[in-house]
């Protein structure tokens, strides 16, 4: 039985900071795996020029540019796994939105990426952002373990949903009144 074609995503500015080149190189040793494609989604910016370069011919790889908030959902709906192998990276707005749709992160694990995702539980850690070869790895392990992958998913969805702000103002607001009856 196929499964069809697994999504690997990488969505945000197509930027040096953020490395999507890196997740071009981890495409790159994976093309051999026929039935992923990595999709890089993202406003152009100072990588830009260099992902198309090394991304050309790449049969595995689609770069679509910036996407319209809709096609940003359905992009993460379709996705098997979410790829961020930055730089630099505050938290990662992108992704808890991808947990929150079920979808494990493979990550660089800068910065607070390393608060956000915890390893081998909601996604994969690797050694920094110029660890190709611990991506390449991570997504090889994800594709061919679809059941770790789907507890992984789970682990994502759980995780993200405690970051909604609804939730963390409640908690804020109940801290709040407990430090005023004190």
């Amino acid at each position: 039985m196929s499964r069809g074609r697994l999504v690997i995503s990488y969505l945000g500015t197509v930027e040096e900071r953020k490395n999507p080149l890196a997740v071009v190189r981890v495409a790159r040793r994976l093309r051999r795996l026929k039935d992923v494609v990595f999709v890089i989604a993202g406003r152009p910016g100072d990588q830009w020029r260099e992902v198309l370069r090394e991304a050309r011919g790449l049969e595995n790889v689609v770069i679509t540019g910036e996407l319209s908030e809709e096609m940003k959902a359905s992009l993460i709906k379709a996705s098997y796994l979410n790829i961020i192998m930055s730089k630099m990276e505050a938290l990662g707005i992108t992704q808890v939105e991808f947990m929150y749709g079920g979808v494990p992160v493979v990550s660089s694990g800068v910065y607070g990426q390393r608060w956000l995702v915890a390893n081998g539980v909601d996604g994969v850690l690797v050694n920094g952002p110029d660890d190709i070869e611990g991506a390449v790895r991570a997504v090889e392990e994800l594709v061919r373990n679809p059941d770790r992958r789907e507890e992984m998913s789970a682990n994502a969805r759980r995780k993200a949903s405690s970051l909604l702000t609804s939730k963390l103002m409640e908690q804020l607001l109940n801290r709040a009144k407990a430090i005023l009856k004190s």
